[in-house]
């Protein structure tokens, strides 16, 4: 192999890695977000984290409809509707 292709794969691999490493972190982000921290020497199993957000969506929806409104996220709604939700679920934080 060319000293160039080795150059181009060693890179190529350098990128993956590094993607590998923000996706692992990104992920460890999330699932210590949603269930709290893990104990000392142990990961979160990520499997569930997407049915997980998917429980919390709902949830957030139904916090905001017992609020009188309705989550229309990605919609640009302009009623408050995210920030009343996120209100109720965070109030303790306030």
């Amino acid at each position: 192999m060319a000293d160039d292709e080795l150059r181009a794969l060693k890179q190529d691999l350098e990128e993956v890695h590094a993607l590998h490493e923000r996706l692992t972190e990104l992920l460890d982000g999330v699932a210590t977000g949603l269930k709290g921290e893990a104990p000392e020497l142990v990961l979160h199993d990520w499997s569930d984290l997407p049915a997980l957000a998917k429980r919390m969506r709902e949830a957030l929806e139904e916090i905001a409809a017992g609020y009188g409104c309705k989550v229309h996220y990605g919609t640009g709604c302009d009623k408050g509707c995210v920030d009343t939700a996120r209100k109720a679920l965070w109030r303790r934080e306030e």
